[in-house]
Order: C-alpha cells, then structure tokens, then sequence
C-alpha cells in the first residue's frame, strides 16, 4: 500500500470512530433527557368558579372535562369559591363528576374561600377533595329560592339522600354529609379534613398538585390511572368573553337589581309616559330566565340527557317552585319565570 493509500486509510478510521461517539453522545443525551422531557409534558386543565353555581357554570364544567379527555389533561382541577347555587345546577356537575373519564380534582379556595351549600356536594364528588386552610365547608340546606325560608320536608329529604350517596361513593364521611343539609352544619378545612369529608389540605395549587401525585384513581367502569402531577403544568380552561356575560347576567343578586330597577322604572314611566324604557327590567327578567337555565343553549352544549333545566313553570294549573341550595338571601327570590 502506498504512503497516500495507507493514509487516506487512517482518516477513514478516525472519521468513523467520531461518528460513533458522536452517535454513543446523543443516544445517552436522549435517555437522560426523555424521561424529564416526559414529565414536562404532563399537564392539569385548571377551571376556576368563583361565585354562584349556575346553569353557565354547570356548562363551565361540563365543558371542562370533555377538554380534559380531549387533551390527554391528567386531572381537571376545579379551584372553588361559592356561596352555593341552584339545584338543579349543581346536580349537572356532580353527575358529570361521578361519570367522567378523567380525574376531577375540587380544591377550595383562596383561604377565606368555602364550599358552602352546593358547593360543598360537589366537593365531596370529587375524586380528590382537597381544602385550603382558612377555608370552610357545608351548610347545605336547601331554601324555597322565592321565599328563602327552609324547603320542606320532602325536599329536605331527598337533598340528604342525594349528598349521603355522593359521599358513600367517594368514600367520605356519610354523617357529616347528611348533617350539612339536615342541621346546616358547616367545618372548617381541619375538621372537615379530620372527619374525612375530604382528602388532604394543601396552601396552594403546587404543593396541591406535589400531594397528589402518584396517587391511583379509579374511575367510572373500575378504570384506575395514576396521576403524573409533580411537575405537572397548568392549562387554564377559560370561560371566554360570553359565559361571563352570561355568567354576570345569571348572577342571582344581580338579576334581583335589575328587576328591582326595572320595577321602578315602569313605574315612574307609568307616570311620566315616554320619558323612560323598561330596559332594567328586560335584563331583569333575562337574568332570571337564565338563572333559572334557559342559557345552556348560548353557553354551550346542553346538558346530559335527562336533566330538565332549572326553571320554575306552571303545569295543570299548579305552580312548581324551583329549589336553591345557599344562604338565604334576596337573590333566593328570583326564580319564577312570568
């Protein structure tokens, strides 16, 4: 072999031996990397309800999960402030809970926040329940939405059938549950935690999402994941520009103003003819209407099969009165569609 030859040899020889530790480099690189890299991907879908439960929160929600699923999420996190809410409402999202196919987390917060009423049903359909500290939980008896005086025996009843199967499903506390519509008991996070109506307190969502990581699930048809979440990252769910009209509107205490103003207004029109509208009293009346459930058609999708809207209506000459889990307030009062 000549001297050029016998070169020529040699290069070939040192480029393949840097290209196979080239090559050694980047498959180390990737089974260094590919498991952090897998964990980063993990992502919650992160819904936040702050305020009353209504029909527009209920389709919130419902929308919520359906994006979970679609979006490989590994849990949806509902962080939750109510004072409580409609019936009916909060019925759509504990049967949307206990069916969904993906975990649902109910975290109450900020501390100052609660769960109360309706609120406090929902929390305890969740797979994972967790409270905020300086947070409080119950005082789900339900109120005659007009009157705001305590619904009636029949009513009563039936509410703590409801929330002693929601809790025995998940495991909780049936005692509690039945007591926080019975007697309208409510806790705070540490008792609550302590009777076992929920699963863990946490300050905040990070050290939330810590807690509950590696923890198996089981969901509808005995399906089990375990959540992925230390590293998880958030996706907010937004409620977009017209759920939240819709949602201000459906406001209880809000569509109560309008109405009031709007009574005032007809009558000081009455009075002095074309000088003023019953504008106030349109959006009254709407809010109404929408508080009562006639916005899941403009919010989004209907709700599942079966579920009548929250709304009060007249049949064989006998009026029904629509049912309102909360405190007793005037918005109570806003329930019947004219």
């Amino acid at each position: 072999m000549t001297w050029p030859a016998a070169r020529r040899s040699v290069e070939r020889r040192r480029t393949w031996t840097r290209g196979s530790l080239l090559l050694a480099a980047v498959w180390v690189l990737v089974g260094v990397l590919a498991p952090g890299a897998a964990a980063a991907s993990a992502t919650v879908l992160v819904a936040r309800v702050d305020g009353p439960i209504t029909p527009v929160v209920a389709e919130y929600l419902i929308d919520g999960v359906r994006e979970a699923v679609a979006g490989g999420h590994q849990a949806l996190l509902v962080e939750l402030d109510t004072p409580g809410g409609l019936d009916t409402s909060m019925r759509d999202i504990v049967q949307m809970v206990l069916a969904a196919a993906v975990p649902v987390v109910v975290y109450v917060s900020p501390s100052g926040g609660r769960a109360a009423s309706a609120g406090a049903l929902i929390t305890f359909s969740a797979h994972v329940a967790v409270m905020a500290p300086g947070t409080t939980i119950g005082a789900a008896t339900p109120v005659n939405a007009e009157t705001g005086e305590t619904a009636s025996d029949k009513v009563i009843n039936d509410a703590a059938a409801f929330a002693e199967s929601v809790a025995r499903q998940r495991a909780r506390d049936t005692d509690f549950a039945v007591a926080t519509v019975r007697q309208g008991r409510a806790v705070t996070a540490e008792e609550a935690h302590r009777l076992g109506a929920v699963d863990l307190l946490a300050v905040d969502r990070a050290r939330l999402l810590a807690a509950i990581h590696g923890r198996t699930i089981t969901l509808v048809g005995g399906r089990q994941v375990t959540l992925d979440t230390a590293a998880a990252g958030a996706v907010e769910h937004d409620m977009g520009l017209l759920r939240r009209l819709l949602a201000v509107i459906a406001d209880p205490n809000l569509a109560f103003l309008f109405l009031s103003i709007g009574t005032l207004a007809v009558i000081y029109e009455l009075a002095t003819p074309g000088k003023t509208g019953g504008a106030a009293a349109h959006r009254g009346g709407r809010g109404r209407r929408i508080a009562a459930g006639r916005a899941a058609g403009l919010a989004g999708p209907r709700s599942p099969a079966g579920q009548r809207p929250a709304h009060a209506d007249r049949r064989h000459g006998h009026r029904q009165r629509h049912r309102r889990h909360g405190p007793d307030t005037a918005a109570g009062r806003v329930v019947e569609r004219s």
